[in-house]
């Protein structure tokens, strides 16, 4: 068998913790199991542990944490389980928080960066601007041509409604609902992140988010989702 030169693990950027100051996260700061319970979060975690340990024991293996990736052929909908509601004019509330986001071709191309210049055992995070929620929901709701949603909903009243809906669903075998409780409790991950190791190491570019966006709904027109 063929020895592995470099791995990359794309991991997520709920396993980055949150930094005890006031400043934006980085790869230093750890996981911490306590700050979401939810079973699909903590295998999050669970994965990115026994990675970081293969690594320690020698496996050459360098980890990428994205954020909210925006852009063309999201065939399995991740991030149109967002920005498609929206769209479709289904979302006149939001919650509060940061939303980080990035350009999917950034991520593509620091991916095939950490091949070759990621450090073993390293953390990046790939990140872009840091908008509040409201901000950034501003501006996709512009390029899709929607109002902007502007009634503020508590995380844990939409948590509430989320469970529900999804107790409602699986009963009745609707299918996936609209808002789902993982993506709710996404917003328990929101905060500001430093992706400079990621731009320095890595090359990663900044993109526009605006433009990112704009990519994103063309594609999603194209393939006749609004």
């Amino acid at each position: 068998m063929a020895p592995v030169d470099r791995i990359v693990y794309v991991s997520s950027i709920t396993t980055i913790g949150h930094p005890a100051g006031p400043r934006p996260a980085t790869e230093d700061d750890p996981w911490d199991p306590s700050q979401d319970t939810s079973p699909y979060f903590q295998m999050k975690g669970r994965m990115e542990e026994r990675v970081l340990a293969a690594a320690h024991a020698g496996l050459p293996v360098t980890i990428v944490n994205p954020t909210l990736t925006i852009g063309a052929h999201d065939r399995a909908l991740t991030t149109g389980r967002l920005l498609l509601p929206l769209a479709r004019g289904q979302m006149p509330v939001y919650l509060r928080g940061i939303i980080n986001a990035v350009a999917a071709s950034d991520v593509a191309e620091a991916i095939v960066s950490a091949l070759d210049h990621g450090r073993v055992g390293q953390r990046y995070i790939l990140g872009g601007e840091n908008r509040e929620a409201r901000e950034f929901l501003a501006i996709a709701a512009r390029i899709a041509g929607v109002p902007t949603p502007r009634i503020p909903v508590p995380l844990s009243l939409a948590e509430g409604i989320a469970w529900l809906t999804e107790i409602g669903h699986r009963f009745a075998r609707a299918g996936w609902p609209l808002f789902p409780v993982s993506g709710i409790r996404m917003m328990r991950h929101s905060q500001p992140v430093d992706s400079s190791l990621a731009r320095r190491e890595l090359s990663l570019r900044e993109t526009p988010i605006e433009s990112a966006l704009d990519e994103a709904y063309r594609w999603y027109r194209d393939a006749g989702l609004f």
